[in-house]
């Protein structure tokens, strides 16, 4: 086997490296061809499978003038300067990219003739458990377009808890219904092959359902509860702000200032016995 065709090994891709974007699919760059390669792609915002088979030249950037500190440290490292300072790409560079092309557009080949094979060929009738998985998917996406309808900061109907699904096969035409816990039984049209929901929809969104009635009677509660825990939250903070602003002075007396206090009534008392005893010299002089 050939550089060339290991290269172009297919085997070595990871099934679904056409899907990969952003951070996923320069990972995988890194891995498959270098940090430096990685860095090339990300500066220009080449983030996908697609994206990168739609660009001519990855490397074409590098050599242009343009005024920017990452684009220049870029190609310090891919380009080699010339004595008349012209700038080259290294070989190395431009080849590992040509061959992460001809792969991908060889794994992009393949996926194209497997997924026209898969639509020419007849298809199989579903499982039980395929339209079960079907319908669960598109209960799953309606309740999270309608919870704001409904007036629900949470809405997710379980099969099992809010509804059960009951299929029957007679004469080899499978029929479906849906029972709602709330006790009505709806059944479930057709398009095709595949089952129905309007009529289920059309139930949840009739103010009779006394399941979504309810649902809606905890989401209440659920949001009193909630506000009653905010408020005596924002009331414990408050007086705890307030508590903290007292002066100290006005909440306790300090033990000098008390001290001082003795200090100066002792003072005015002797200041006073003091006059007293000199009024009653002079009297006697007198």
């Amino acid at each position: 086997m050939s550089i060339t065709n290991l290269y172009l090994n297919i085997d070595h891709l990871p099934p679904e490296i056409l899907l990969y974007t952003d951070k996923k699919f320069y990972k995988f760059v890194e891995t498959f061809l270098g940090s430096l390669h990685a860095r090339i792609l990300q500066y220009q915002h080449i983030n996908s499978v697609p994206c990168f088979l739609l660009t001519e030249d990855p490397c074409d950037m590098l050599l242009l003038d343009i005024d920017d500190p990452e684009l220049e440290k870029l190609t310090k490292e891919v380009c080699v300067r010339l004595k008349n300072n012209q700038l080259i790409l290294r070989t190395g560079i431009c080849n590992s990219f040509k061959c992460l092309r001809e792969t991908l557009l060889k794994k992009t080949e393949e996926f194209l003739k497997i997924t026209s094979g898969l639509s020419s060929s007849p298809s199989l009738p579903l499982t039980l458990d395929e339209h079960k998985t079907y319908l669960l998917n598109f209960i799953r996406q309606w309740c999270n377009d309608n919870k704001e309808y409904l007036n629900l900061d949470e809405f997710d109907l379980k099969e099992g808890i809010d509804f059960v699904f009951d299929f029957s096969n007679p004469n080899d035409n499978l029929q479906g219904t849906v029972h709602c816990k709330c006790g009505t039984r709806i059944n479930l049209g057709k398009n095709g092959p595949k089952f129905q929901l309007s009529n289920f929809y059309k139930h949840l969104k009739d103010s009779k359902c006394l399941n979504i009635l309810e649902l809606k009677k905890k989401n209440e509660a659920r949001l009193q509860l909630r506000q009653i825990s905010l408020s005596n939250s924002l009331t414990l903070t408050t007086n705890a702000s307030v508590s903290s602003d007292v002066p100290a002075n006005l909440t306790s007396t300090s033990p000098s200032g008390t001290n001082e206090k003795r200090k100066y009534d002792h003072q005015n008392s002797q200041r006073q016995k003091k006059t007293k005893n000199n009024f009653h010299i002079v009297y006697n002089l007198f």
